[in-house]
């Protein structure tokens, strides 16, 4: 029986037990597709990684799995692979690239705090914004009255697209809730929901995200949304260029509070940089067998 070593962490935060749990599976090039389904399965956390040799020799190569599906990239578990492996020892220096499917992933190291390091990704692929749905669609899935969504929701995405939903306050949001939803319903498989804060400490914006689709009720933290969320406000900034900061919540409702850095860079009317920044804290670690 082959034995593979595993740590889990809890990313987005700077503390156990909060964030989204994050599994990272090392030195996984032996396994299957579907053996990696299958692990992925058997963590049950939103999102499992495993961390095969690079191929380009940029960087190691990282596959991203949820319960269900492989993904081509997502943001918490950039984040939360980069770091581990900054922390035991397989990766050396202030940066690195994480070998994608979507593609290569520029990750930077930033110390803060005495001996605490948070990373912070250039999301792969350039922001993409269109697709608009309708408020009352958006009513019927979340739960709500139409006026608790502030204009009609729209899709945006860098390499994942998800539709995004502005609610008109934090009672909106907490209030949301995925409704059963019929085949072919635009908002049936996942929606983002947001709001714009003011005089909630550090932060500038609170969102949930819900993905039956994927298997996941509601997601603690999800970094690829958070950079189509940052690029898509971008984009609707009427400068020209410029580049914003944001401080975004998630996961508070679940219980697992966290902390997102977004930053957007515009240059002559396009979104031509997201990147999304946060810390890592491991859990576990153990072994799998497998055969």
């Amino acid at each position: 029986m082959t034995t593979l070593r595993y740590v889990t962490c809890d990313v987005f935060t700077d503390r156990r037990f909060g964030g989204n749990p994050l599994a990272v599976v090392l030195d996984a090039d032996a396994l299957t597709t579907g053996q990696m389904q299958a692990i992925a399965r058997e963590f049950n956390y939103s999102e499992c990684t495993f961390v095969c040799a690079s191929e380009t020799g940029a960087g190691p190569r990282v596959r991203i799995f949820t319960p269900r599906s492989e993904l081509p990239f997502a943001g918490h578990p950039t984040i939360g692979t980069a770091l581990m492996l900054r922390e035991i020892g397989r990766i050396d220096g202030p940066h690195t690239v994480l070998e994608e499917k979507a593609g290569p992933v520029e990750v930077t190291f930033e110390a803060f705090g005495g001996d605490a390091v948070r990373a912070e990704f250039r999301a792969p692929q350039a922001v993409s914004v269109g697709g608009k749905l309708s408020r009352a669609d958006a009513a019927r899935a979340l739960g709500l009255e139409i006026d608790a969504i502030v204009q009609d929701p729209v899709h945006a995405g860098v390499g994942l697209s998800f539709p995004f939903v502005e609610l008109r306050d934090t009672g909106a949001l907490a209030a949301a809730s995925m409704q059963p939803l019929p085949a072919g319903h635009p908002l049936r498989d996942e929606v983002y929901v947001f709001t714009r804060v003011t005089g909630d400490g550090d932060l500038d914006l609170r969102g949930r995200l819900f993905a039956p689709g994927h298997g996941i009720e509601e997601d603690p933290a999800t970094g690829s949304a958070a950079a189509a969320l940052a690029g898509l406000m971008a984009s609707e900034r009427s400068a020209e260029d410029g580049e914003w900061r944001w401080k975004l919540g998630q996961g508070f409702e679940m219980g697992r509070p966290s902390r997102i850095g977004l930053r957007a860079t515009k240059i002559a009317g396009r979104v031509c940089a997201v990147h999304v920044k946060g810390g890592a804290v491991r859990v576990m670690e153990g072994t799998i067998g497998i055969g």
